[in-house]
């Protein structure tokens, strides 16, 4: 009955995907990097540098948005203190 229910929950129940990058990478940036080592081990090295190249542009977009959301909320976050501030007064 045990493996019943087990076979019956992963057949319906969505896993999430590990995620074993920075945090500020993405799921489908991962995908490609996976995508991309898997070609490196087929020995497919002209694939391998096109997927090089378009990582790197991915990683430096994927980054920068980040960084300007972080960068965004915090300034958010500053705001609301400031005008707290002078209500508070």
């Amino acid at each position: 009955m045990k493996d019943t229910f087990k076979e019956v929950a992963d057949k319906t129940i969505q896993r999430k995907e590990k995620k074993t990058g920075p945090i500020w990478m993405p799921q489908h940036t991962l995908r490609v990097v996976e995508n991309r080592r898997k070609m490196k081990m087929e020995g497919n090295w002209v694939e391998v540098r096109k997927l090089n190249g378009e990582i790197q542009k991915r990683i430096r977009r994927d980054k920068e948005n980040y960084l300007r959301n972080k960068c965004r909320a915090l300034e958010e976050h500053m705001k609301k203190e400031e005008q707290e501030k002078y209500i508070n007064r």
